[in-house]
């Protein structure tokens, strides 16, 4: 498996490629937490009604909590949110990450930052990802340096993929 980043070699900046770079090695991470659902940890969803006699509301220890129980009780609901009394609020998301991903993640997955000219040279790479049947969002994506495209991420790939997308792009050199 090998990680490919091309980046436009036109743009300059101080923190040029190294910043377009840490970014493509964020985004797909980023975008397959974002593509999950988030489940909202602040609050809790609590039965309304005693699971031991239906008939009644249910019992808390915290009476903020037996109020809003009786209350939702009364409206005919079977739950309820309640926040959570401490802790930081937090999103919990469950990933489907394909499995060869998950397979070389801890091992050894290479790395290959290549140089381009240009824009064009970024499309060039997307159109033969397309063709290898890679998709924008979930396999590749753009990363955005001052407002531009600077360069183009693509996930874990098999070797041949990489070297396929990665052909007629020289490996990126420092003060060229």
């Amino acid at each position: 498996m090998q990680r490919l980043f091309i980046v436009r070699k036109d743009l300059r900046g101080p923190d040029f490629p190294s910043a377009a770079v840490d970014r493509c090695r964020e985004a797909y991470w980023i975008g397959l937490l974002k593509s999950a659902a988030p489940k909202d940890n602040e609050f809790d969803e609590l039965l309304a009604a005693n699971p031991y006699n239906p008939a009644e509301p249910a019992l808390y220890k915290e009476p903020s909590l037996c109020r809003a129980a009786k209350a939702a009780f009364k409206k005919g609901e079977k739950t309820f949110k309640a926040k959570r009394p401490c802790g930081r609020p937090t999103v919990s998301v469950a990933v489907e990450i394909p499995k060869e991903v998950w397979d070389c993640m801890g091992g050894e997955v290479g790395e290959a930052v290549r140089e381009c000219g240009g824009p064009d040279g970024l499309e060039k790479a997307a159109k033969r990802a397309g063709g290898l049947g890679f998709s924008e969002g979930p396999d590749w994506g753009y990363a955005e340096y001052g407002g531009e495209k600077a360069a183009i991420w693509f996930r874990p790939l098999p070797d041949g993929a990489a070297r396929k997308i990665g052909a007629g792009y020289r490996l990126w050199r420092d003060g060229e």
